[in-house]
This record gives C-alpha cells, sequence and structure tokens, in this order.
C-alpha cells in the first residue's frame, strides 16, 4: 500500500492514478480538502492536470493548452469564449486564457469530458524545445499503424476502419459527435448505468439524452427519435452486458447508430463488432496495462448499414492528435496484451468465486454471476470474464475499514497489471449520491480491478481485511 498522493505506477513520470490508501483520502479529494489535493503528486489525467501540463500552460500563460486549433476551438464554443482568443503556439498546439471564473470552469469541464487534452509526454517535450523532431514523428507513425494492426487482428477487422485517439473518452467524444451532426436537434439514448463522462458528453455536448435502465423502459420510445444509442459492455461498474440484438433492432428501428464501449470486456475476450455499429475502447486500460499512457480507439463495423455515412462523418471530423510518444509506449506496452488476460482472467474468476461465498459480501457485481447469458453469447471461446468487479459488504458501515485495511493499491482508474481497487461510486459520483442509488447503484460500492499477482495472495489479502474490518 502506497502513501496518499504517491503516483501509481511510482516509478513513472507519467503514472495515470494516484494512491488514495483511506476512505477518508476519498472524501477529502472530493470535498477539495487542500490537505488531500496538495498531497496528489499524480491523478487521473483528464481530472487532475499533470504538473508538466501545468507547467506548458505557465510557459505560455494560458490557463489550457490543447492538442489542436480545431479542439481549442470546440472548447471555446463550449466556454462561450471569442475565437480570436485563441494563442496558436505551434501546427500541434492551442491554448485559451480567460478571467471570468464561469468561462475557466467550463474549460475544466471542456478537458475532463472530451478528453481533447494533451498528454504529460507532450507538454514534457514542448516544455524541453519548441522544434519538432521528425524523426519521432515518423516512429509515432510506426507505432499508430502497429496499434491499429493489433487492435485489428484482435477483432478481424481491416485497420482502414480503426481510429486512435488520445484517451478513450475523446473517442467516445467523437462517435458523439457523429451521432448529433447525423441527426442534429436529436437526442441520444444511453442505455444501463454508465461511466459518469459518457453520459456527461451526452448531457452537455449535444441535444440531450434519455438515460433508460431497462429493457422494459424501451418499450416507452416508440415515439421518440434517437441520434444514436450507447452502451457499455460489460457496465462500469455494475458489469452488467445488455442485449445487442435487442438495441441493435432498435437502432435500425430508430435509423441511428449504436455505440458500445468495451473497454471493461477487451478485445480479447469479446467478439462484439459484427453486432454493432461503433466499437469504443479505452486502450489505457488493459490494452495497456501498465498505467502510464492514455490511448483510445473507435472501431466501424463495415457490416453495419450506417457503415458509409459514418465513416465518411468520421473521416470528416477526425483529427489524428495522438502525441508520438504515447503511441511508441502504448505499443510497447500492448505487445503482451493477450497474455496478461489470460492470467487476469483466471485470476479474476478465482478471486471471485471465493468472495461469492464469504459471509461478508452482499452482493459481487461480475459477469459471470449475471442472471442473462448476454455476455456468454459474444465471449470468444477460450477467453473469461474478464478483470473487474464491483462488491457490496452486507454491513455497510464496516465499509471504510474495510478499504482501509485491504492491502492493494488503491486509486483511480483500472486495467492495470497490479490489481487497483477504489470506493468508485464515491470517487465518481460524489455530488450525486442519491440520485445514483434510485438507479440501483450502492454508495458503499467498491471496485476492484485485478492484476497479474498471484491469486493466492490477493485471497489472503482480502481474508485479512475482512478480519481486521470486523
Amino acid at each position: 500500500m502506497l502513501l496518499l498522493g504517491e503516483p501509481i505506477p511510482q516509478n513513472s513520470l507519467h503514472s495515470i492514478s494516484v494512491s488514495l490508501p483511506n476512505w477518508s483520502d476519498i472524501i477529502g479529494y472530493e470535498e477539495k480538502n487542500p490537505l488531500i489535493c496538495n498531497a496528489l503528486k499524480a491523478g487521473y489525467p483528464r481530472f487532475v492536470i499533470h504538473h508538466f501540463v501545468k507547467d506548458l500552460c505557465q510557459k505560455y500563460n494560458l490557463d489550457f493548452i490543447f492538442p489542436s486549433y480545431q479542439s481549442a476551438l470546440e472548447a471555446s464554443q463550449f466556454a462561450k469564449i471569442p475565437a480570436d482568443k485563441i494563442t496558436l503556439i505551434n501546427q500541434n498546439l492551442a491554448g485559451l486564457k480567460t478571467n471570468k471564473p464561469e468561462q475557466l470552469s467550463q474549460l475544466k469541464s471542456f478537458w475532463q469530458h472530451t478528453g481533447q487534452i494533451i498528454s504529460s509526454r507532450q507538454a514534457l517535450y514542448y516544455l524541453q524545445t519548441d522544434k519538432i523532431n521528425n524523426d519521432l514523428i515518423e516512429a509515432g507513425k510506426e507505432a499508430n499503424n502497429k496499434i491499429k494492426k493489433r487492435i485489428a487482428s484482435l477483432t478481424e477487422q481491416n485497420a482502414e476502419n480503426i481510429y486512435l485517439f488520445p484517451n478513450g473518452m475523446s473517442a467516445l467524444f467523437a462517435a458523439h459527435q457523429i451521432c448529433i451532426k447525423l441527426k442534429p436537434q436529436t437526442k441520444t439514448l444511453q442505455f444501463g448505468f454508465p461511466y459518469t463522462d459518457t453520459l456527461k458528453i451526452q448531457e452537455k455536448f449535444g441535444f440531450g439524452n434519455i438515460l433508460c435502465l431497462n429493457e422494459q423502459k424501451l418499450n416507452e420510445l416508440s415515439e421518440q427519435e434517437l441520434a444514436g444509442i450507447f452502451c457499455e459492455f460489460p457496465s462500469n461498474p455494475l458489469l452488467e452486458s445488455p442485449n445487442l440484438e435487442i438495441l441493435n433492432q432498435l437502432a435500425k428501428n430508430k435509423n441511428c447508430p449504436l455505440i458500445v464501449d468495451d473497454t471493461i470486456g477487451t478485445y480479447f475476450n469479446l467478439d462484439l463488432v459484427s453486432s454493432v455499429d461503433i466499437i469504443a475502447t479505452s486502450l489505457s486500460k488493459f490494452f495497456s496495462g501498465v498505467g502510464d499512457v492514455m490511448g483510445g480507439a473507435l472501431i466501424l463495423n463495415p457490416k453495419s448499414n450506417n457503415y458509409k455515412s459514418l465513416k465518411n462523418s468520421l473521416d470528416l471530423i477526425f483529427e489524428d492528435i495522438c502525441w508520438a510518444e504515447d503511441l511508441i509506449i502504448l505499443e510497447k506496452n500492448s505487445i503482451d496484451f493477450a497474455d496478461r488476460m489470460k492470467i487476469i482472467n483466471k485470476n479474476t474468476e478465482t478471486l471471485c468465486d471465493f468472495l461469492a461465498n464469504h459471509d461478508e459480501i452482499e452482493k459481487i457485481y461480475y459477469p459471470k454471476y449475471s442472471t442473462n447469458n448476454n455476455y456468454l453469447n459474444k465471449m470468444k471461446t477460450g477467453t473469461g470474464f474478464g478483470g473487474l468487479f464491483s462488491l457490496v459488504l452486507k454491513d455497510k458501515s464496516q465499509s471504510s475499514k474495510f478499504y482501509d485495511n485491504l492491502n492493494l493499491l488503491k486509486g483511480p482508474s483500472l486495467g492495470t497489471n497490479y490489481t487497483l481497487v477504489c470506493p468508485y461510486v464515491l470517487l465518481a459520483h460524489y455530488n450525486e449520491l442519491d440520485w445514483v442509488e434510485t438507479c440501483g447503484v450502492d454508495r458503499h460500492l467498491i471496485r476492484v480491478s485485478v492484476g497479474l499477482e498471484e491469486v493466492n495472495y490477493l485471497i489472503n489479502t482480502f481474508k485479512l481485511a475482512f478480519n481486521l474490518a470486523s
């Protein structure tokens, strides 16, 4: 267990998680307690702005720097800042500055929700030099092609239908932009309780959103026009897998695309492309595994009825804004993706089977225990149920003690080669806990992303935490 504020992983300047070892640390962070916030040496890059990024903004006397003029323009429009206030730094970077607190708050929201951000590696590079290194750019292009070929091989798709983004949210943001441009003034549908920013994109950047938590509610949409349908397979943090055939038919009836986020299920475990219009994935998670680089991807289904319109629309808005060094690291990290997932699948299933029979546990959320076969129907032969699960204790008052005594790395993010734990609902929905519980998500839920550790070590670590908590 690391001390409060230590970067995760410890040995990188570009860690994308941070140690929050105690329940009270989470609350302090959410309530912006200076003692907690000032202790953080890292953080998830869309939420905690990296010190290299802050330094680069200071270098150019800007509040935010974006990876292209177009992304800065979109940010300025969202924050209602005139476009002539955009500062061009070089052919890649553009920034904004404002003295109005409400505009600054909007820029922060744009940065967080859309993922249109510069990485810590990109910031460090431009802190050191203003010159473009053509050899580095070419190496980045080579890594880009390798990553797309790797994804193409895993999903049995053509690389020409795979697009890479700086992170998973920027990929989802692009998918959402396509939807609302093809059908303006039309709402999107979110099926199932999703990751927080997936919902925020639809609420803040389009023409409204409908949240539908179960199939029964779909019957109420007969007269509703839709610009797109979004879901996760399985979902975060409840690990629920929707019936894609039902959603796909609804999408066809509404003449809109079905966009599925498969980050938790992974390319290794699931075969989803043929069942949807667009697959969106955060490559920062299991695909990378290390937790020191961000990346995202969209895959278009070439057999979709909407393929031509979707591809034409995506080609019009797509910007190749991934930073070369990030692509090089991501390509290196993902070489052993399939081998790692085999171990993670097995470890997670063994740990969950142990916990499912534990007296202290009220509920475990894990695809293996789902009451439907939706996950099994899409699972590739010889794979598994993924590396993520969530649990709720019978005695909710013991949740904080259990978490505090769980001697594992604790912080945001998932999909790392090391087990990573967080009280997800507090971290993602602290200011809307009552509403979240009306959606069937317990505020005391603890999410666990299982890594490559020896599984008996993990089981014994959980046993000890239960003993100490009680």
